[in-house]
């Protein structure tokens, strides 16, 4: 399971909330879109250009989160 391997925390914004995810020292943003699913909310100036971020994971990872919370 991904909670496993990944520091998550919860982020309350307002009424709302949002994940932070800690990925290889990166810290990554999922909330909830329009329809319900989430995705990842990247600030890429705030990116270590060093680390790659692959595309595959970031679905894993809004999966991992849309498993948990059903």
């Amino acid at each position: 399971m991904l909670f496993n391997l990944f520091v998550f925390s919860l982020i309350q914004l307002g009424y709302g909330y949002k994940f932070q995810v800690d990925v290889n020292g990166q810290d990554l943003y999922f909330e909830q879109d329009d329809e319900g699913n989430y995705r990842a909310i990247i600030d890429y100036t705030k990116l270590n250009d060093t680390i790659k971020i692959d595309a595959e994971l970031l679905k894993a990872i809004a999966n991992g989160i849309e498993e948990i919370l059903k």
